[in-house]
């Protein structure tokens, strides 16, 4: 089951200090390698806004909201997300198919 997570900083985010940030992203960094190592994290994405997309791969929704509040943006509040399922074409042509062919 694969997931896109699109995060967005919080103003409380901006307003962190230097030190504090850079604490975060480290261990934002052994999260994603973690996750990466697992065949979890597949891709991410930085927008010019700041939002951050990453695709995910994971066994079930239960096994993504677990790795969800592990994420060291969410565990410390500095981060709003949005969590969508994705379906992949193969997916798509599967549900389509199973209606039948038009005649």
């Amino acid at each position: 089951m694969n997931f896109i997570l699109i995060t967005r900083y919080k103003d409380s985010w901006l307003t962190l200090p230097m030190d504090k940030r850079i604490e975060i992203g480290t261990q934002l960094y052994a999260f994603a390698e973690k996750y990466t190592k697992a065949g979890k994290f597949k891709e991410s994405y930085t927008f010019s806004d700041g939002r951050i997309m990453s695709i995910w791969s994971v066994e079930s929704f239960e096994d993504m909201m677990t790795i969800l509040v592990q994420h060291p943006y969410v565990i410390n509040n500095y981060a709003d997300y949005e969590l969508a399922p994705v379906i992949d074409h193969k997916g798509v042509d599967k549900i389509f198919s199973s209606f039948g062919k038009p005649s």
